[in-house]
């Protein structure tokens, strides 16, 4: 007989914790920070998702369309998230003003 394996059990933040994370990310970081954070926690992608994001994969989009484990393709609304579509926009605007890349092909982050 197998030996049983233990399932691991997923730490995750509370509302409470969460809340204190963003205000301090939002007071001490800087907007890609604050846009890193938020998209992960208002999506739930993946570190790998979110890395791999092209600034075309965000620009004026209501949803996210990203390869995940597996290869599967997933898709995300973002225009209904309490104004994560602005906070986007935000950044590339911010982005665009301090010289950086935002052709659609450039990287995100």
């Amino acid at each position: 007989m197998k030996p049983r394996i233990q399932k691991i059990q997923v730490k995750h933040f509370t509302v409470s914790e969460e809340t204190k994370f963003r205000q301090a990310v939002e007071e001490r970081g800087n907007p890609r920070d604050n846009l890193i954070f938020n998209i992960l926690f208002d999506t739930g992608l993946r570190l790998g998702e979110l890395t791999a994001l092209n600034v075309g994969d965000v620009a004026g989009k209501d949803y996210l369309t990203v390869v995940g484990k597996g290869r599967k393709e997933r898709t995300i609304p973002i225009g209904a998230v309490d104004g994560l579509r602005d906070k986007i926009e935000t950044f590339l605007q911010w982005k665009r003003g301090h010289g950086e890349d935002v052709h659609p092909r450039s990287t995100l982050f």
